[in-house]
């Protein structure tokens, strides 16, 4: 289920967004009412009315280049933020310094009492630690294991004990085999494999702004692309160091790896974001539908479920005799 449009915005209006726009938003009102003087630097303040749309124009086409490779609206509105008020502050400086130190304490203020919000909205994302992992995550795996192990077991235990096994069990086991596979041709099609279990897991801290960054792109994939059968989850690097250390992810704060994004089928690694060695890719929508393939998982993951979930017909009737 995909968030509508007002749940997308609903999150710009925390104090944080609101104030900050306001802020850089006052500038036109501010320049014509307080008093100007002319720089030593500024040959006349038609020099600086012209400087200031030169930089204007700089900022605006800057943000626009910023905007394909942002990942999320967030991201790029702290752009906005930081480098319009970089721009206020280098403008105010030629027209009033008191002015210039008047914005610089209020984003000061801004800054230290409303920080950007980490993302709170809905999202269909399982966050797990060490135990829930294994159990959701690994299970499939520690399952296959766990047979291969008990049938390499019997395996060599048959070998041990097949020069004593009677004519009787061989004809017996036969007998077996035989109606094993007579049920099989009678169940025909209608037996299906088990569609695979998938989870794109994100490994993040709560202190990196990168992670604070994917927060709100990843849930709104969750509930794009989640099914019962390819779900998402976190894991905090911090709470699970032994899953970080399992899966080379640094926990640094200098770490490159935060956060990281692991595709996992049947509970093995079947992809990662970034790579461990190679150029690293941005973490943009596009990158992560495209890398992890999210619109074939998903609708791969729907479909096999539905064709699992269909009755039987009637040719297996016999089996319940």
């Amino acid at each position: 289920m995909a968030l509508s449009v007002w749940s997308k915005c609903r999150r710009f209006f925390k104090p944080y967004y609101v104030l900050n726009s306001l802020l850089l938003l006052s500038y036109a009102l501010v320049r014509h009412l307080v008093p100007r003087y002319r720089p030593l630097w500024l040959p006349s303040l038609t020099a600086t009315m012209s400087q200031e749309g030169t930089v204007f124009t700089c900022l605006v086409l800057f943000l626009l280049m910023k905007f394909p490779k942002s990942p999320t609206m967030e991201h790029w509105l702290g752009k906005v933020f930081l480098f319009g008020d970089i721009a206020i502050l280098a403008l105010t400086a030629a027209i009033n310094w008191k002015v210039m130190v008047w914005y610089l304490a209020g984003i000061a203020a801004l800054t230290i009492a409303f920080p950007q919000p980490s993302y709170d909205g809905p999202e269909n994302v399982t966050f797990m630690r060490d135990a829930t992992f294994r159990d959701h995550v690994l299970r499939p795996l520690l399952l296959k294991e766990k047979r291969e192990a008990a049938k390499a077991a019997g395996k060599s235990g048959a070998d041990s004990n097949g020069v004593s096994s009677s004519a009787n069990t061989k004809q017996s086991q036969k007998g077996k085999n035989k109606n094993k596979n007579n049920n099989k041709k009678k169940n025909g099609n209608n037996k299906n494999k088990t569609p695979p279990q998938r989870w794109l897991v994100e490994f993040f801290t709560t202190w990196s702004p990168p992670c604070k960054t994917l927060a709100p792109l990843f849930a709104e994939l969750s509930l794009e692309y989640g099914t019962e059968r390819f779900r998402f989850g976190k894991v905090n690097v911090d709470v699970c160091p032994k899953l970080a250390e399992r899966y080379r992810i640094s926990r640094e704060a200098t770490s490159s790896q935060l956060p990281t994004l692991i595709l996992f089928e049947d509970g093995e690694e079947k992809a990662r974001l970034p790579p461990l060695s190679g150029r690293a890719v941005p973490l943009t929508r596009r990158n992560l539908e495209r890398l992890f393939e999210l619109e074939f998982l998903s609708s791969d993951s729907r479909e096999s479920a539905s064709i699992s979930s269909q009755p039987s017909d009637g040719r297996t009737d016999g089996l319940s005799d």
